[in-house]
């Protein structure tokens, strides 16, 4: 199992973050040139790195390479690259701490209140000035989806994929590192107020635009 502490050597800089963190529970494999976290009741994978002293926390649990084991833990999200396999994943997940392993038994232990779950839910808005609808998706295990279509229109909508989490008690980080299957990062930082989420900014890759004329106010579907 040598060979699984490899990605974690290459990509050790991403470990350190001062960014809020967030909890994960669910299901993770590791193997050669593979450390690969699914979220429970999730079909999403994540590719995830650890610092080497979590690997060697790791390391004796696992009997053959490619086993499950289940984690709980916290860490954050960033995009993932360009290059490479990483690309074919919506984000990279950096462990902070782990707080549980333990081999797999294909169920999920309930986890304690987890205060950016308050942000799972559906949110949408039509534009005052024509029929375009946005309407953007948060789900439990972190994953996001936007949505843009005209109401009078059949054509399919336009989609993007990617993750958010929680910046906060009143602000959370949309990024799409998906759009309509092509490779591209956006981001948003949504403020909540109520039952409303607004951004006025949006960064595409590296630079950031206004989103003109009045921003994004999004409401949440009930």
């Amino acid at each position: 199992m040598q060979s699984c502490s490899s990605p974690a050597q290459k990509y050790q800089h991403l470990v350190a973050s001062s960014q809020p963190v967030s909890y994960f529970n669910g299901h993770l494999i590791l193997g050669a040139q593979t450390q690969l976290f699914s979220p429970c009741d999730s079909q999403i994978q994540y590719q995830i790195y650890f610092s080497q002293a979590q690997l060697k926390r790791i390391l004796p649990r696992i009997r053959h390479p490619y086993d499950e084991l289940y984690v709980e833990l916290t860490g954050n999200l960033i995009p993932p690259s360009l290059s490479g396999y990483n690309a074919d994943y919506r984000a990279i997940l950096k462990t902070a701490q782990i707080n549980r392993i333990q081999e797999a038994r294909k169920r999920c232990y309930p986890i304690p209140e987890n205060v950016s779950q308050k942000w799972v839910g559906h949110y949408s808005a039509q534009s005052t000035k024509s029929d375009m609808v946005t309407t953007l998706e948060l789900h439990p295990d972190h994953s996001a989806r936007t949505t843009y279509h005209h109401s009078s229109h059949n054509e399919l909508p336009v989609v993007e994929k990617g993750y958010w989490q929680a910046l906060g008690t009143n602000k959370v980080q949309v990024v799409m590192t998906l759009y309509q299957q092509q490779f591209l990062i956006t981001e948003r930082v949504f403020t909540k107020k109520e039952n409303t989420l607004f951004a006025d900014k949006e960064k595409i890759g590296q630079k950031e635009y206004t989103i003109a004329p009045d921003g994004l106010l999004l409401f949440r579907e009930k």
